[in-house]
């Protein structure tokens, strides 16, 4: 920081204090005597730019005025607005800060599984602590993109959408060329990379989408991509953590679009666990993988509880919930006899009182609880036509507690997983508090992932 006579007015913080700033050096001599942090010299909208070889050489910029070398102003032949070259990631100097902090900040919203606190052995934060991988064109392309679509719709600054897109376009091409040149023979190392830059192709597309069914399609091109280096490859590290993300993602896609995948085969849904115990949101996600289409569930024979049938699945999934979660879950039986001497068996496989502790939690009871509404909602046995919408209805209540948990500590990666549970909501409950509610969820989560909004219109 330098301060020349009649450009500057000091550092804020001396500013503040009333008192002379008197620095000549690229920090303010009285905030290091004080040992207060230095702001830089800043006096309302007027900046100083100084030369680091002469600190006593400085310009004076005005913001939005004038540019200095470093920035440059480009006019965009559209509709919209002239706009600025927001170009963080091309500026020299400071490149470098601005690029890290925007992708520690996406790494955050969709590693983030409590309140302050991220996924411990993310695949996501692998890659970009990994030198050999971030040091790759394809990796920085992708995440780059990621990265900025993100900052546009956090800060709302729709300026930096332009420099998205171009980010976005490298990220395409250097895929493009590089499996053309490779004629479709790719190295395992190689086949990881790509599935990891077409996993983030696909989060651009989920926050700023590029067409209607972009992000759908990033999401089978990575699965296809994965499905070349077998489930074998699946059961490790890295590549073991890219698997169930791309399983959870599906999830969606499957039910949304009525196909099938490859991952709900019986060898994608046990040898890539081989080394892996499976968790409770594992034995949910196959179960969802493996069903039909909501409007296609197969009808019940007069003994709706039948061997093999998807209910006798479900109550095997709650009895393993049930044991994993015990801390969550202990609030079902606070329920006393006489409230549960008339209801019907089913309502014992209710999640109705939970303590969240973690995204994975509510993840998981949100699948579920979405598993029983499709079960139940084609479910055309007698005893249950009395009681069937109250059972919905109380599983509708599971998700939305669950929206609520992942609403308040902003976690990405959960608002993409229950898009699904919450478009269930609005389809089968008959409840319209509950249909306003989940609506209201997708809204807001939509001006920060467009899918969700999509999703939403889709339903009106």
């Amino acid at each position: 920081m330098v301060r020349r006579p009649g450009m500057s007015l000091g550092c804020s913080t001396c500013r503040r204090r009333k008192i002379k700033c008197d620095e000549t050096q690229p920090k303010c001599r009285r905030c290091l005597i004080d040992g207060r942090d230095c702001s830089g010299p800043v006096s309302g909208n007027v900046f100083l730019a100084s030369d680091v070889r002469n600190p006593r050489k400085s310009t004076r910029i005005e913001n939005n005025t004038k540019t200095s070398p470093q920035r440059e102003t480009k006019t965009i032949s559209s509709d919209t607005l002239t706009i600025s070259n927001a170009n963080f990631f091309m500026v020299p100097q400071a490149s470098d800060l601005c690029q890290t902090q925007l992708v520690s900040c996406f790494l955050l919203f969709f590693g983030r599984t409590a309140m302050n606190k991220g996924k411990s052995q993310s695949w996501l934060v692998s890659c970009a602590s990994d030198v050999d991988f971030s040091l790759l064109k394809g990796w920085d392309a992708s995440i780059s993109a990621a990265a900025l679509a993100l900052y546009v719709t956090n800060s709302q600054n729709w300026n930096a959408v332009m420099q998205f897109y171009e980010w976005y376009d490298r990220g395409i091409q250097y895929q493009h060329e590089l499996l053309r040149n490779r004629a479709g023979y790719l190295s395992f190392e190689e086949t990881e990379r790509h599935v990891v830059y077409t996993i983030l192709l696909a989060y651009c597309d989920a926050i700023i989408p590029t067409s209607r069914n972009s992000f759908s399609q990033h999401v089978k091109a990575a699965v296809a991509l994965l499905c070349t280096v077998g489930p074998y490859a699946c059961q490790y590290d890295r590549l073991h953590g890219i698997f169930l993300t791309l399983r959870s993602h599906m999830v969606h896609i499957c039910l949304t679009e009525s196909i099938t995948t490859l991952l709900a085969s019986a060898t994608w849904t046990d040898i890539p666990f081989h080394n892996k115990s499976k968790r409770p949101l594992d034995f949910v996600i196959d179960f969802l993988l493996q069903l039909p289409s909501s409007e296609s569930l197969p009808s019940y024979s007069s003994n709706i509880i039948t061997e093999d049938s998807n209910i006798n699945v479900l109550i095997s999934l709650w009895l393993y919930v049930t044991e994993t979660y015990s801390d969550c879950l202990c609030g079902n039986q606070l329920l006393t006899e006489s409230e549960t001497a008339e209801k019907h068996p089913f309502w014992d496989y209710v999640a109705l009182r939970i303590d969240y502790r973690d995204s994975e939690v509510a993840v998981t009871l949100a699948l579920y609880s979405l598993s029983w509404i499709l079960v139940l909602a084609n479910t055309p046995h007698s005893d249950l036509i009395t009681t069937k919408y109250e059972l919905i209805a109380a599983h509708c209540n599971t998700i939305l507690t669950a929206a609520a948990f992942i609403d308040s500590i902003d976690a990405g990666c959960g608002y993409i997983r229950i898009v699904h549970p919450l478009r269930a909501i609005v389809l089968h409950s008959d409840n319209s508090g509950q249909k306003e509610r989940a609506v209201f969820y997708l809204k807001k989560w939509g001006s920060k992932i467009q899918l969700l909004r999509t999703a939403c219109l889709d339903l009106q």
